[in-house]
C-alpha cells in the first residue's frame, strides 16, 4: 500500500522533472517481538515531575530537594525528570550574567546522586545550559562517581 511518507525503493526512469516508475518495492513487513518477561505493573513505580526545580528567590533547588526526600521514601524504579533544570527566567539567574551554569548544573546532578533512583532528563528549551533550538541535544555533564553514570540518562528533546 502506497501512502505519502512510505518507504519504497523504485526502479524507473527520469524524464525532466518526472520519474517514470517501472516498479515499487515496498520493504517487509517485519514481525513484532514479544516482551522478554511479562511486566506486572504493581512492581513498577514511575515518577514524573517538571521543572524549574529552582524557588524564584533562590537556587538551591529546595523543590527539587522535596522531591529528592519523596523519591527517598517511595523508592520509585525510575524517575523523569522535564526541564528546566536552570531556568533561564529564574531571577537570580537573569540578573547574574557571571553565574557558572555548569556548576549549578553539576550541583543539580550531585543531589541527584544521593539516592538509589535512576533517572532520564528531558531538556527544556528553557534551559540556560542548553541551546534554545529545536530538537535539542541531549547533555552530557560530567559525572563524577562512576556507580551513578549507569543510573541518569539524558534524552534530547523531543525524546
Amino acid at each position: 500500500i502506497i501512502f505519502p511518507g512510505a518507504i519504497l525503493g523504485i526502479v524507473g526512469n527520469i524524464q525532466g522533472s518526472r520519474i517514470l516508475v517501472e516498479q515499487i518495492f515496498e520493504p517487509p513487513i517485519l514481525p513484532l517481538n514479544a516482551p522478554l518477561s511479562p511486566l506486572r505493573t504493581n512492581d513498577l513505580k514511575i515518577f514524573i515531575a517538571c521543572g524549574p526545580f529552582t524557588a524564584n528567590e533562590n537556587i538551591d533547588y529546595q523543590p527539587l530537594n522535596a522531591l529528592i526526600e519523596k523519591i527517598k521514601v517511595e523508592r520509585p524504579n525510575f524517575t523523569i525528570l522535564l526541564g528546566p533544570f536552570i531556568a533561564e527566567d529564574q531571577p537570580q539567574i537573569k540578573s547574574n550574567s557571571d553565574s557558572k551554569f555548569d556548576e549549578i548544573f553539576d550541583n543539580f546532578i550531585n543531589k541527584l546522586e544521593t539516592t538509589s533512583c535512576k533517572f532520564i532528563l528531558v531538556p527544556s528549551l528553557k534551559d540556560i545550559i542548553f541551546e534554545p533550538v529545536f530538537p535539542q541535544y541531549q547533555y552530557q555533564p560530567q559525572i563524577k562517581k562512576d556507580e551513578f553514570k549507569s543510573k541518569i540518562n539524558h534524552t534530547s528533546n523531543p525524546t
